[in-house]
């Protein structure tokens, strides 16, 4: 499939997945952008001669950078499109590298420490390319976001990870369709059954219980508080939940009680 026909069909994919978490539009956009430093020749002539290491993520948020510098509802988006090939780094910490690939006749090293796909000239022809194949694509709507502008750092993080997982998952998901084009089919035909696995969860509770034996007796009785009160909590409307406790004192398995409830 040609950048056009990938970039395409992971906006959609992306977007899909971006409804599930009320951020649709962001996970396309994302999706439409995330390849864009794959337009470069250099990328191009290194992938068909089996030497791609030139990074064309961190390209693609650097070409969105100077439309939506002034928006923070992009920010997560830029971050997810700079991370989708290694891992998400804060956007005050990527500006300084957008604007040196934007203004620099050299190839800068990225944040993954290969050299950018793409100098500021090269840039010139990769947007006309762009424009060709998204002739539809003109203005960088507002954003509407599952949390409020001034959330803290918590909403913000866990929103940024969800919509990475939206965008790489898109990506993965097209990508392997050209070795199996049925994995979209046969990916979702998982036999998840979780009262099943509640009564595996209790009989594995109860096996390290009796290995525990008597000596472990007040452990025992917190092991067995903490793990009730997870699976309560479980029963609860979707939302956000915190567990703090000590090494030892079985979260594993709380957690996984809890995760099982709530299923």
């Amino acid at each position: 499939p040609t950048v056009r026909e990938h970039m395409g069909d992971v906006a959609q994919y992306a977007a899909d997945y971006g409804q599930e978490i009320g951020a649709a539009e962001a996970a396309r956009i994302a999706g439409l952008f995330h390849d864009f430093g794959k337009y470069s020749k250099t990328f191009q002539e290194g992938v068909l001669h089996g030497i791609a290491s030139a990074d064309h993520a961190v390209c693609g948020a650097a070409f969105l950078y100077p439309y939506v510098r002034s928006k923070p509802s992009y920010f997560p988006v830029l971050e997810v499109v700079s991370a989708h090939h290694t891992s998400l780094i804060e956007y005050g910490m990527l500006e300084q590298f957008f604007k040196s690939i934007l203004k620099s006749s050299n190839r800068i090293t990225a944040p993954s420490g290969k050299e950018s796909a793409l100098t500021k000239e090269e840039f010139q022809g990769a947007v006309k390319q762009f424009k060709t194949d998204f002739p539809g694509f003109h203005t960088f709507p507002r954003l509407e976001l599952p949390y409020a502008q001034d959330a803290g750092n918590l909403e913000t993080m866990l929103f940024t990870r969800m919509l990475f997982s939206c965008l790489v998952d898109a990506d993965y998901s097209v990508s392997i369709r050209d070795e199996h084009p049925d994995y979209m089919e046969t990916s979702e035909q998982i036999d998840f059954q979780p009262e099943k696995l509640l009564e595996k969860l209790y009989e594995k509770r109860d096996a390290i219980r009796r290995r525990a034996g008597r000596n472990c007796q007040a452990v025992n009785q917190i092991r067995d508080e903490l793990f009730e009160r997870c699976g309560t909590m479980g029963d609860l409307p979707a939302g956000l939940f915190t567990r703090t406790a000590p090494t030892g004192t079985g979260k594993t398995l709380a957690l996984l009680h809890f995760a099982l409830r709530h299923c």
